[in-house]
């Protein structure tokens, strides 16, 4: 997969490489000058376009709506790329073991790649038996894929992939999968972003509190499955989005269908306190953009309320 988007890139970097190992043994004194050329390096500013593909028959359809990269550091594009061609891969009428036909053409043609996977997962062996029982349910299977960059910061991206399923029964299912990037590495990013998981924990009991609406631990556990006790983090990869750090659980996770998907979010003013120093500098400017813009916005609405006339 890789070989088809690097290409000749590949080989000059290499070659750049081999010269800057060269330079680096002839003159110590361009080791020193080199580093630092390379730490004052803006990275290369990423970039997403959102492709569409439907297909559908009498018995099934299927959707997607992705937001795909377009533009950043090879190897982050590869990774991001990567990841989303892996997920649509799955068959989602058969999560535990069904595969799709993979998408082998050019990872940069995220169009086509969109395209591929809205014929390869629309279901078309139906036998009559099936076919009976969904003209009696008046409806058909559905499968909905959906990626959103809920993050687009200086040095981290995160991605949230959600997929909504209907297979037959009284209703629906979403599962969702996240991921960060790394912009300049394309590596993933993991809990690892935090500096104290109990912290972390001790934060989701009372977002769950919130999220339930409820006021007590006692009153929590009547919402749940388990007890707090029991409570583990998400099995997806905590991410970011424009409000802080979002932890969700899937649907049946910790909670019933009637539950939905529940979620804490570590706001970006609580952010210093939980995550690891080095993760908190590779979004500070970030953070402080967030809130720079919110405060603008809000200062706006006060002008407009205050003077009418700055809405003509």
């Amino acid at each position: 997969m890789r070989k088809y988007s690097l290409g000749f890139a590949g080989l000059f970097m290499t070659l750049g490489l081999l010269l800057s190992s060269c330079n680096r043994d002839n003159n110590p004194q361009n080791t020193q000058n080199l580093t630092a050329n390379k730490e004052a390096e803006t990275a290369i500013t990423t970039e997403f376009a959102t492709f569409k593909a439907k297909e559908a028959n009498d018995f099934c359809s299927v959707e997607l709506t992705i937001d795909y990269p377009t533009k950043g550091e090879l190897v982050f594009l590869d990774s991001v790329r990567s990841w989303i061609n892996n997920y649509l891969s799955r068959d989602a009428f058969s999560w535990e073991d069904g595969k799709l036909k993979k998408y082998r053409g050019d990872l940069s043609d995220g169009e086509k790649l969109v395209k591929h996977y809205a014929k390869s997962q629309l279901k078309t062996d139906f036998d009559e038996d099936e076919k009976e029982f969904l003209r009696e349910m008046g409806t058909g299977y559905e499968c909905s894929h959906t990626a959103n960059a809920t993050f687009k910061g200086e040095q981290i991206t995160s991605m949230l992939l959600t997929t909504y399923l209907y297979s037959g029964g009284a209703h629906g299912g979403i599962i969702s999968e996240t991921a960060t990037f790394n912009n300049n590495s394309g590596k993933r990013i993991g809990w690892e972003i935090f500096k104290d998981k109990r912290k972390v924990k001790a934060h989701i009991v009372k977002g769950l509190m919130k999220y339930f609406e409820v006021n007590d631990k006692q009153s929590l556990e009547e919402c749940l499955l388990l007890t707090l006790e029991e409570l583990p983090l998400p099995a997806t990869m905590p991410y970011f989005s424009e409000q802080g750090v979002v932890l969700l659980y899937d649907q049946y996770e910790i909670a019933p269908y009637a539950a939905g998907t529940p979620m804490d979010v570590i706001t970006w003013k609580e952010c210093e306190d939980y995550l690891a120093p080095e993760f908190w500098e590779m979004i500070k400017n970030d953070v402080e953009q967030t809130s720079t813009k919110k405060a603008s916005t809000k200062k706006r609405k006060r002008d407009v309320l205050n003077n009418p006339r700055m809405m003509q």
